[in-house]
């Protein structure tokens, strides 16, 4: 009980302090304000609210370059830009940008769990999976109330060929903070290790679940697509795609290979399969 109240006022603390910056508007608002609205911007997770907040982080690191919250922050905002279809330009060029800014932050204090998470993450896109397993251990350790650590583990963890641990990790992360805004990516992670165990009732039912807690994340309508193409739900499964691309247009499977599944073959291929038999472009 006590960790779920730390965990989920973590969360109202940071909403709670962006409001409070959002007030403020003087000529020389100071690092603290910039980063305090960020934090609101980063948990909206729209393409403009993240655009927004990446030029606010950008001020802050430029006018602080000892602050670690500016630098985590900026490169958690970055990526979430990648990962939830947003960005069209050069992605590996960003990434290598994520990943100075992470590496900086971890220096600026190496008991932030953030800037461990966010490390963990980057290592995660660079295939450096047993480290980003390792960083996310860390970041858990530094704070056992992360429910955002729990919730990626359980996702690196998936790809490792754990689903159920994965799983656990999920529903670790909803218990701790059940009011976590970015709640939707942990319905996903659990449909993606249902799917991933080849449980494609349960994956569907719990990518649904993602799909109508946030319209706008890809990854539940990609899970959800091709959960219902492998249960053989075909109007259904071109149903789910038609929706997908109302929403996300130019998404295709080679985008989406980028990002999901890659360390296992057997299971990207059923993924991919999934949904080339829904409709989704390649």
């Amino acid at each position: 009980m006590t960790e779920k109240v730390v965990a989920s006022l973590l969360t109202q603390i940071q909403l709670t302090m962006s409001n409070k910056a959002i007030q403020l508007d003087r000529p020389d608002i100071a690092t603290w304000d910039l980063i305090a609205r960020s934090w609101k911007l980063f948990y909206e997770l729209t393409e403009e609210s993240l655009a927004a907040a990446e030029k606010l982080l950008r001020r802050a690191v430029a006018s602080d370059q000892t602050s670690c919250d500016a630098h985590h922050l900026l490169a958690s905002v970055l990526f979430h830009q990648i990962f939830m279809g947003y960005v069209s330009d050069d992605q590996d060029v960003i990434s290598a940008e994520i990943y100075d800014l992470a590496k900086r932050a971890v220096s600026l204090d190496e008991n932030h769990e953030y800037a461990h998470w966010i490390l963990g993450i980057i290592y995660q896109m660079q295939g450096k999976h047993d480290l980003a397993i390792a960083e996310m251990k860390h970041a858990i350790e530094l704070n056992p109330n992360c429910s955002l650590a729990y919730g990626v583990l359980g996702d690196f963890l998936s790809e490792s060929g754990d689903p159920d641990e994965s799983i656990k990790n999920n529903e670790i992360a909803i218990r701790l903070n059940p009011k976590d805004p970015s709640i939707f990516f942990r319905y996903s992670g659990i449909a993606m290790a249902h799917f991933m165990a080849g449980r494609y009732s349960e994956a569907s039912q719990w990518a649904q679940k993602s799909v109508h807690r946030k319209l706008g994340w890809r990854g539940g309508h990609a899970v959800l697509t091709s959960s219902l193409a492998h249960l053989n739900l075909l109007e259904e499964a071109k149903k789910a795609v038609a929706n997908y691309l109302e929403i996300f247009p130019d998404e295709t499977i080679s985008a989406l290979r980028k990002v999901y599944v890659k360390r296992s073959p057997d299971s990207a291929q059923r993924f991919e399969e999934g949904l080339r038999k829904a409709g989704l472009p390649e």
